[in-house]
């Protein structure tokens, strides 16, 4: 996946200057954010758990008679132990019927069990923890200057990664958009494998960037760290001047907005790109402007 060059973050008037001012960007718990589904669409299997629980006792019948070739040392501690025991009853001359039978589990809806089990580790001190900054790779979005920057009002500020300095926004993930909760894998493979490490990515993947397509249009990215010894449920992290590629301010903001913003990229951000949104025809776009012209 090609990562953008520039990201762009949507403030209010006075969010834009407060963030200039300082050089801080606020990250935030999703436990703040305006969607309440944030980090709780646990990922699902396919086919399900319960679906290949009525193929895996036969699955190791298989495995331990020989008839299906497979890297034994891959199996998790669990699905080892009871490969084992298959391999046990049937040297004993056990019916494989009966080897299915006891293997057959008893746990009900096992699928919704694992959800559970996900939720309680997604938990609210999970949420807590976690820092996420929201940013969008669209500088012209009207549904998002109208949502988060104050009708127009406000400014989109742009970013830019800087590698020799290990900034962060190239950590930045691209969020993914579906109607129903991903997919992280196959129901007999998490019988089979467990939890494995690349399960585990995939499932932090699609909790913690993954929303309902309703939330597409804002062509989300984010980035995400954990800060458990934050009391708050925020914070605001410095960026270097040299990450603020451009301000835009919005078509409807003030000349006090305006002067404001000029004053402080003259004096922090000398080589920030400042632009104006333009309307015409209902349509949007960027036009230039000098930040070090007269502010009189």
């Amino acid at each position: 996946m090609t990562h953008p060059e520039n990201f762009y973050k949507y403030a209010s008037p006075s969010t834009a200057l407060i963030i200039l001012e300082n050089s801080r960007l606020r990250w935030s718990s999703p436990l703040l954010f305006n969607d309440p589904a944030e980090f709780q669409r646990m990922p699902r299997f396919e086919p399900t758990i319960a679906e290949a629980s009525n193929e895996f006792p036969s699955t190791l019948i298989n495995i331990a008679s020989g008839k299906i070739k497979f890297d034994e040392s891959a199996l998790s501690p669990s699905a080892n132990l009871l490969l084992q025991c298959v391999k046990v009853l049937l040297a004993q001359k056990t019916p494989e019927a009966k080897i299915a039978s006891a293997l057959t589990s008893r746990i009900e809806d096992p699928d919704a069990h694992v959800i559970s089990g996900l939720r309680g580790f997604f938990g609210e001190n999970f949420l807590s923890t976690a820092r996420v900054m929201c940013l969008t790779t669209n500088h012209s979005n009207d549904a998002m200057w109208a949502n988060y920057a104050d009708g127009h009002k406000g400014c989109v500020l742009g970013f830019k990664h800087i590698p020799r300095l290990s900034t962060p926004f190239l950590e930045a993930k691209k969020v993914m958009y579906s109607e129903n909760p991903p997919v992280v894998g196959n129901g007999m493979d998490f019988l089979l494998y467990g939890d494995t490490r690349p399960l585990r990515a995939a499932t932090i993947n699609a909790v913690c960037y993954t929303k309902k397509i309703d939330w597409s249009y804002e062509q989300e990215w984010r980035a995400i760290t954990w800060r458990p010894e934050e009391d708050s449920q925020f914070a605001d992290y410095k960026f270097y001047p040299d990450e603020l590629e451009s301000v835009t301010i919005g078509s409807k903001a003030s000349p006090d907005t305006e002067l404001a913003v000029k004053k402080i990229l003259r004096e922090l951000y000398p080589h920030c790109h400042l632009y104006r949104l333009v309307i015409n025809n209902g349509e949007s776009s960027r036009v230039p402007i000098e930040h070090c012209e007269s502010s009189t």
